[in-house]
C-alpha cells in the first residue's frame, strides 16, 4: 500500500462558542479584577474536530473600547443581582 498523506482539514463551522467571564473582589493580598476568556469548537469539512490556532484565550483584545465598557457594566450588573438575591 503507498503512502497517503493525510486530508487537510479545512475549518466550516464553529460548533461552540464558550464565554467565561469572572469579576473577582479583592480578597486578602488579591487585588479585584474582571477577566473574560473564550473558547471555540471548530469543526472541518468531515464535522471532525479541529485544532485551531486560537480557538482560545483572552476575549478582551478582541472587543472594542464599547464594547469592553459593556462588557463590565454587564458583570457589575451581575454581582449586584447576585447580591441583592443571596446576601443579608
Amino acid at each position: 500500500m503507498a503512502f497517503q498523506p493525510p486530508e487537510t482539514q479545512i475549518p466550516t463551522e464553529i460548533l461552540t462558542v464558550v464565554v467565561v467571564l469572572k469579576d473577582r473582589l479583592e480578597h486578602d493580598d488579591e487585588p479585584a479584577s474582571q477577566t473574560a476568556h473564550y473558547q471555540l469548537v471548530v469543526l472541518d469539512q468531515n464535522g471532525q474536530r479541529l485544532d485551531w490556532p486560537g480557538d482560545q484565550g483572552n476575549l478582551v483584545p478582541h472587543l472594542t473600547p464599547q464594547e469592553i465598557a459593556q462588557l463590565e457594566a454587564f458583570m457589575t450588573m451581575l454581582r449586584t443581582r447576585a447580591e441583592a438575591a443571596i446576601l443579608i
